[in-house]
């Protein structure tokens, strides 16, 4: 799988407005007021939250990579005909699906 997003540590930045940063390369701005709307202004409180669930999304995509390879692992030892085998296997496929989304791909 070939990833489309900047790797490494996302970060925060609440100095400037709020912007996520990977070291010192900038990935995006979180503007509290859209300068092209006046109608669409969200709240500082607003902004920087979103700028934290940004700068974390890199770990959270990360824990659903693993829970996925967790969950495969667990199938080796369920069998097919259980309950628990179909309720891993929509596991799985809901988690790909947020993942395949966070890529862009649906």
């Amino acid at each position: 799988m070939n990833t489309k997003f900047t790797k490494g540590k996302w970060k925060a930045d609440l100095k400037s407005l709020a912007s996520i940063n990977c070291g010192e390369k900038h990935i995006a701005m979180v503007n509290y007021f859209n300068t092209h709307n006046k109608d669409n202004c969200v709240n500082e409180a607003e902004c920087v939250a979103n700028a934290h669930l940004m700068a974390t999304a890199p770990n959270m995509y990360a824990e659903i990579q693993s829970d996925i390879e967790e969950l495969e692992d667990k199938l080796f030892d369920v069998s097919k005909v259980s309950g628990d085998y179909d309720f891993i296997v929509g596991r799985i496929k809901h988690k790909e699906s947020l993942l395949a989304k966070a890529r862009g791909e649906l």
